[in-house]
């Protein structure tokens, strides 16, 4: 018998009609459709049946939504149009748009995509049957902005948004469905198959755009009008267009001519205003006059949140200074006397203000502090503020019960004039510390302030004069001053960790403080971690007892051998790096930035993991509030096999650290090696934002692609003229990809090439590439090149899956037993 559903999913069906839907599915007797049973029918259209079903070779046991053409409508359009679907849905990889796992075509003729099954529900039922409040729906519909922002960046316009393509899942997660009417966007152009130019409109008349229903070209600005439909919903219950005759033509006509109602017609003032100019600019006519993209969209939906003024309105005056008293209503409440008019804007924005303050809750005891700013008029001083910003910030980090954003997070802000509640919504934090230096010679004013995010209160604020000699006095009595108000209680043993490898040489001092400026300079190569270590160098001559100076000598040493183009110096860098983290732990035995430093140079060149791990372990009992640590660790970890460590450190990391695209990076290769390699892609999409373009992010970001078995996706990122990846990378990319494509003459081709320009430098990744033909022999040469090359590669052996084909080889195991993994 064919497989049906049971009736209970498929409301009034009869049997007759399942076991018809499934013939024009092309089901077969036993339920099989290529590697895949049917379970149950759960959705239909005009052309497909979509079908629950789990895979049931050997390869992954999933389950996944089976899309299956009905088998009379097959023909050449219909098949151009279902490969355009796998290819569009191959090239998007979002964490809020629906994963497609395999495309195909059965031994009966059947083409099949198998996508991610979400199990949820659609955006406008889940939203009334939660109960949601307005911030809560508009938070959610700024993930459905960020899938099709997305899906824009790639050149891909749905043309079929609407409620029911947009799920919720457990998580308050959105997932976007359905690209099965998507166009591509190519050179500014849309690009139209046969199918979309013949036989009907594909699209919901509802959420159409003007030009949609008009038969133009469409642009991005389509799926901007048929967004601002669906939040229109969202807010106010109601379809734009209720008319009293139903007929599409009439439906049509309206979306051409008729300028709706607003939102709040149907609701009220709860959101008459901003969010009414929102939908409206939205929604506009003429495509122009609509949000440039996705993103605009949701800024403004973020600036609504924040009672920030937002672009969909005229500018005014008065409109600014009605948003300023929603942003400040605690502070104006208080200082009602200043006037009636207070008293009105305070009225008229209440229940706007509820649901906002409402979706920004932060840990109570976490804090942020911005880079100080330079007053002394000499930007060569900007050294010092950065400085002391952050030696501040370290001395925060000590505090057990206080959790400090990370400096990478924190001097992202720096020059940006960014409102305080916008800085603390994205570093999810409650506090803020932000202040300015002033030097005159050897004279300093600092001022330093405590502010509430949540808020807007000043908790706390001193100014500070004296010598360079009086600042770490000055760290210790802000820090005790936040404690204070923060209702942080210290200990003795962490009163003295203000101090903890620091020193009392003002000289000393500032040269550390010129060398941490160099090491954090943006895209500092060799020449500035040499520059750097000069200065640290020259502050342990100052005072030979400066712990902290000898930490930031052998993180400077360590990177020099990292990035070094000098191999003949590597041994002396490496022995150099010891030496200083073993002197700044001697000083400073409680500091854990010093056990991290001797770990990393126990951990270079495979030195010895079993005391790397030791220091690790110990840096992090240590400092479990660096995400500079946090993160070494979890690299560490992963590096060793110990996986769920490892993940656990590195998304504490990233909650530490949430702008620093290193944190997100290293926490999408340890899922890389942890073999979750669709949570590893949703990251490193996180990862994109933070800094686009940027090779590495790509290359994983295809790696994973293949090794989910995308091998044409895969090609279609690693392959010019779309590739962003480096040399190297394209050349592992695309001779991994062709091979699983069976064009093993380009394969080749590829691998050559990598030869020709790497020579046996890249053994390691040669190996790979062998491995995952199934070379056995060959990548076991490779890797035996590699070993005798001490190829730094080499370290990433326990947790790289692409030597999955031959982890059980006694050769390899052998190499791997060599490289003195920890137990």
């Amino acid at each position: 018998m064919p497989v049906k559903p049971p009736p209970s999913k498929q409301g009034d069906l009869t049997d007759s009609e399942l076991l018809d839907n499934a013939t024009r599915a092309g089901v077969r007797q036993d339920g099989l459709i290529g590697n895949y049973r049917l379970v149950r029918e759960i959705g239909q259209g005009g052309m497909s049946s979509v079908w629950l079903a789990q895979r049931i070779d050997a390869l992954t046991e999933r389950t996944v939504a089976l899309k299956l053409p009905y088998m009379h409508l097959q023909s050449a359009r219909f098949a151009e149009r279902f490969a355009r679907e796998r290819d569009i849905l191959a090239r998007l990889t979002h964490p809020n748009i629906a994963h497609l796992y395999d495309a195909g075509i059965s031994a009966e003729g059947q083409p099949y995509l198998a996508m991610e099954f979400v199990a949820g529900e659609p955006l406008t039922q889940y939203c009334v049957a939660h109960q949601l409040r307005i911030a809560e729906r508009l938070q959610l519909f700024i993930q459905v902005l960020a899938a099709v922002h997305y899906a824009h960046a790639q050149n891909v316009i749905h043309r079929d948004l609407k409620p029911s393509n947009i799920l919720v899942r457990e998580g308050a997660q959105v997932v976007l469905l359905d690209f099965g009417i998507a166009k591509l966007l190519i050179d500014g152009e849309t690009r139209d198959t046969e199918l979309t130019r013949h036989g009907g409109v594909p699209l919901t008349p509802d959420f159409a755009s003007p030009e949609q229903i008009r038969g133009e070209n469409v642009a991005p600005a389509s799926d901007i009008y048929s967004l601002g439909v669906v939040l229109y919903e969202l807010l106010s219950g109601q379809r734009p267009y209720a008319l009293n005759c139903s007929t599409r033509r009439a439906l049509e006509e309206a979306i051409l001519s008729v300028d709706p109602p607003r939102p709040s017609d149907f609701v009220g003032r709860i959101i008459q205003g901003d969010l009414d100019a929102i939908v409206q600019k939205a929604m506009k006519k003429e495509a122009r006059e609509r949000y440039a993209d996705a993103g605009a969209f949701a800024e403004d939906l973020r600036r609504y949140l924040q009672s920030e003024p937002v672009s969909a309105r005229a500018d005014s005056r008065w409109y600014r200074a009605k948003k300023f008293a929603r942003r400040n209503k605690s502070w104006l409440q208080g200082a009602c006397v200043a006037g009636a008019g207070v008293s009105l804007l305070l009225m008229g924005g209440d229940l706007l203000l509820r649901s906002p303050t409402a979706a920004f809750a932060p840990p109570a005891h976490s804090i942020a502090v911005l880079p100080f700013v330079n007053m002394s008029g000499d930007a060569k001083q900007d050294y010092l503020a950065d400085g002391i910003s952050e030696e501040l910030l370290n001395s925060l980090a000590n505090l057990s019960e206080l959790r400090v954003a990370a400096r990478t997070s924190s001097f992202s802000f720096k020059g940006k004039n960014a409102e305080i509640s916008s800085i603390a919504r994205k570093l999810n934090v409650a506090s803020i510390i932000e202040g300015s230096v002033r030097r005159d010679g050897d004279s300093v004013r600092i001022t330093a302030k405590l502010v509430n995010a949540v808020s807007g209160y000043s908790l706390w604020s001193q100014s500070y004069d004296g010598s360079l000699a009086d600042i770490l006095r000055v760290q210790t009595e802000v820090v005790s001053a936040v404690a204070a108000r923060l209702q942080v209680k210290l200990s003795g043993d962490e009163t003295t960790k203000f101090m903890l490898g620091g020193t009392a040489n003002a000289a000393a001092y500032d040269a550390y403080l010129r060398g941490m400026h160099l090491y954090y300079k943006p895209n500092t190569g060799e020449a500035g971690y040499r520059e750097a270590l000069a200065e640290f160098t020259a502050a342990i001559d100052l005072d030979p007892r400066f712990a902290a100076a000898y930490t930031r000598q052998a993180a400077a040493l360590i990177r020099i051998y990292m990035i070094g183009t000098d191999p003949s110096a590597r041994e002396t860098l490496k022995r150099q790096a010891r030496a200083a983290a073993e002197r700044a732990v001697a000083f400073a035995p409680q500091l854990g930035e010093a056990h991290l430093a001797l770990a990393a140079s126990h951990d270079i060149g495979v030195e010895d993991r079993a005391e790397a791990a030791r220091e690790y372990e110990r840096a992090l009992a240590l400092s479990p509030g660096s995400a500079w640590v946090q993160m070494n660790y979890g690299l560490f970890a992963s590096l060793s096999g110990h996986f769920d460590a490892a993940v656990a450190a590195a998304r504490r990391a990233v909650g530490l650290d949430p702008q620093n695209v290193d944190s997100r990076y290293a926490l999408g290769v340890i899922l890389t090696g942890a073999r979750r390699f669709h949570e590893a892609m949703d990251v490193f999409q996180e990862a994109r934002v933070l800094r686009p373009g940027w090779h590495v992010i790509e290359y994983y970001l295809a790696d994973n692609l293949l090794a989910l078995g995308q091998a044409e996706a895969a090609r279609q990122a690693c392959e010019p003229p779309s590739s962003l990846l480096d040399a190297q990378g394209r050349y592992d990319c695309l001779a991994q990809a062709y091979h699983v494509l069976g064009r093993q003459a380009d394969a080749e081709r590829q691998l050559q090439q990598f030869k020709a320009q790497d020579g046996d430098s890249a053994a390691y990744r040669y190996a790979r590439i062998y491995a995952q033909w199934g070379e056995k022999s060959a990548a076991l040469q490779w890797l035996d090149k590699a070993e005798r090359l001490n190829d730094a590669d080499l370290s990433l052996l326990k947790a790289d899956w692409h030597f999955d084909p031959i982890r059980n080889e006694p050769r390899f195991r052998a190499i791997e037993a060599r490289m003195n993994y920890p137990p």
